[in-house]
């Protein structure tokens, strides 16, 4: 009973890690972005894994960004919510502020 529960376990892990791995335009663990539909809460976030399984989607862009020519994901969560990422938190800032500079 033990080794089949090892076995159905380790399969469980490899089976996520093939569909983590399939998600090639998504960001990595470690970079930076904001949620650009909540301009008055955005701020520069670390992306973690467990932000990543929440996005549905994301289309990386090169260059991206607003203007800087930054390369960005753009990666939905939902209607109200859309996170702009970016490589390291630098990138994020300045983005985050020119965004911020040209709101109406």
């Amino acid at each position: 009973m033990k080794t089949i529960f090892k076995i159905t376990f380790l399969s469980a892990l490899v089976f996520a890690s093939v569909g983590y791995a399939e998600k090639q335009n998504f960001p990595p663990s470690g970079s930076y972005g904001f949620d650009w539909l909540s301009p008055d809460k955005a701020k520069c976030q670390q992306i973690t894994p467990g932000l990543i399984n929440k996005f549905r989607s994301c289309e990386y862009k090169n260059p991206g960004g607003f203007g800087l020519g930054n390369p960005s994901h753009k990666c939905r969560i939902s209607k109200k919510s859309e996170y702009i990422v970016f490589s390291d938190r630098a990138m994020c800032v300045d983005e985050l502020e020119t965004m911020k500079a040209n709101a109406p």
